[in-house]
């Protein structure tokens, strides 16, 4: 901001935290933030996202079948969202000759299938053919020698708003309100950090701080949607939108390949899980986005795009599937669901649906390019599951012990018990700094453990085929009147087994058909998506 003389303005607080836990300080930071910002977190959302397959060839007979075979195949997310692909161009915000639909019947008919309807757009820029840039020349950002600012991005140059002009909000505002009023109830921003980075622009109002314009663009945007609907805010700034959005980018976009040979520095698999683990902190301000999962086999580019690719081998899948999870935030996926085959789309059955986990990376600070010991908290610590991610090509077997270098919310008179979630290994009655075995960990794959104090008197998950948190998707599993009560809601119909340790001295009286149980413990199957509810009395052994 340039202040005329006289003109005073204040800076954001600086923060000096001298706790020697670094973890607990950032913790605080982010409550702290979030709090003092308004921040808007709420359940989060999975979404079913069509750039990462599509790109821009995305057409109408795409949206149709995805829907359609989506219910066929019991995949039940929140939000299907329109990508990119569907405008006429950047700025010029009409659906294109790929679509016969108007954009009320779209998304009328995402409805119809049970979805949130979803869109993507971008209102920092315009391309050169947008009626906006003809219609309003003087919106548009140019440097002190007159020349336009440009913004390049995906092969294309664009013109970049100014959005320090009222005018330029007004219109903003009203893109949002007609998008509204067609039905779309979640929204999808993407280069908003085009005004930010413009290079010696000369703005309207230079007196306007570009964060706080930023975020006066941004707040356009919500008076449009209106409070109910949901803002994913990717490619722009961060604090200034604390209490705006719903949600945030939390690194670049991926690829389906863990690493490209033809462009090694390009933002693929492992380099956006370290920007997703890092800014984990991030979801006390809203909730973070990871990314489309892209799990597919796909050798060969569809359409000619390299968004299409799956390279991905089936331990790069488990870790990418798991950082899905311990992100924290929303669920996003994206594949072709006429060809996908079910063992990698069954993958979803442990992602969704989204569980609010509270992550720490437990080395981030030992001085590793990418962290390997993934911590979260379930349930506000009621237990923790722990990934531990081998980076690297060869095998590798830790050495792990059961101390704060791999888990928070240690007791020291307490035992725990530890599952591993591939393997079904679990073991019990390990007390704090007992060594902690686990399997070697494949090149690029993972190991994920669920790790809970031990209570006789609890039933607790000691297995799954299912979610990821080790049953953080249960609605109830309690004892009432000697009945165990297990309820949930199954979102992927996909065959899922839960093995469940019983309380001490307690068997099954009784077991329905999809059960059944064997020295203490209770096995339940369960192959429908939807609510499942089970009661199965129990009976206490008597000595």
């Amino acid at each position: 901001a340039i202040l005329p003389r006289g003109m005073e303005a204040a800076s954001e607080w600086l923060r000096i935290d001298v706790s020697d836990d670094s973890f607990a300080a950032l913790s605080r930071y982010a409550d702290d933030r979030g709090a003092s910002g308004n921040a808007r977190v709420s359940a989060a959302p999975s979404v079913f996202c069509t750039w990462y397959y599509y790109g821009l060839s995305v057409t109408q007979e795409d949206v149709l079948s995805d829907l359609s075979k989506l219910r066929r195949r019991g995949i039940s997310f929140d939000v299907f969202q329109l990508d990119e692909g569907w405008e006429m161009t950047l700025g010029d915000w009409r659906l294109n000759h790929k679509f016969s639909m108007s954009l009320p019947e779209i998304a009328h008919t995402i409805s119809d299938y049970g979805f949130m309807p979803g869109i993507w757009t971008s209102p920092f820029i315009a391309h050169e053919t947008a009626p906006v840039t003809k219609e309003h020349p003087e919106w548009l950002l140019r440097r002190r020698d007159g020349h336009l600012c440009l913004f390049p991005m995906n092969d294309t140059v664009y013109r970049v708003l100014d959005i320090t002009n009222p005018e330029v909000l007004e219109w903003i505002e009203q893109l949002y309100r007609m998008l509204s009023v067609c039905g779309f109830m979640y929204h999808k921003l993407d280069f908003t950090r085009a005004p930010v980075i413009a290079e010696g622009a000369v703005f309207h109002d230079p007196t306007v701080p570009m964060a706080m314009a930023y975020r006066n663009a941004i707040k356009a945007v919500r008076k449009g949607i209106g409070e109910d609907a949901y803002l994913l805010i990717c490619g722009g700034l961060y604090d200034a939108v604390i209490g705006l959005a719903d949600g945030q980018r939390a690194g670049s976009d991926v690829l389906g390949m863990w690493s490209n040979p033809d462009n090694p520095g390009s933002t693929t698999v492992s380099f956006t899980m370290k920007q997703t683990i890092l800014r984990s902190f991030m979801n006390a301000w809203w909730n973070n986005d990871p990314d489309a999962l892209m799990i597919r086999r796909q050798r060969e580019a569809v359409r000619g795009l390299s968004l299409s690719y799956g390279l991905l081998n089936d331990e790069e899948v488990k870790t990418t599937a798991l950082c899905q999870y311990f992100s924290g935030g929303l669920i996003c996926s994206t594949e072709p669901m006429d060809s996908i085959e079910d063992d990698r789309l069954m993958v979803l059955r442990h992602i969704l649906p989204p569980i609010a986990v509270r992550t720490t990376a437990r080395d981030m600070f030992g001085g590793k390019r990418y962290p390997s010991i993934i911590d979260t908290e379930v349930r506000n610590g009621a237990w923790h599951t722990v990934t531990i991610i081998n980076w690297e090509y060869n095998a590798w077997q830790p050495d792990l012990v059961l101390n704060s270098d791999l888990t928070g919310g240690l007791v020291p008179d307490r035992t725990y018990r530890v599952c591993e979630f591939f393997s079904g290994m679990i073991t019990e009655n390990l007390k704090p700094g007992d060594p902690v075995p686990v399997p070697k960990i494949p090149g690029h794959g993972s190991i994920h453990l669920k790790i809970e104090a031990e209570d006789p008197d609890m039933p607790s998950v000691v297995a799954s085929t299912g979610h990821f948190s080790f049953g953080g998707e249960l609605t109830r599993l309690e004892i009432e009147n000697g009945i165990l009560i297990f309820d949930t809601y199954l979102t992927v119909k996909a065959p899922v087994r839960y093995t469940i340790q019983l309380p001490k001295g307690m068997h099954c009286a009784s077991l329905p058909p999809c059960c059944s149980a064997f020295n203490g413990r209770l096995e339940i199957y369960l192959v429908e998506s939807g609510n499942c509810f089970i009661e199965i009395p129990l009976r206490q052994d008597i000595w």
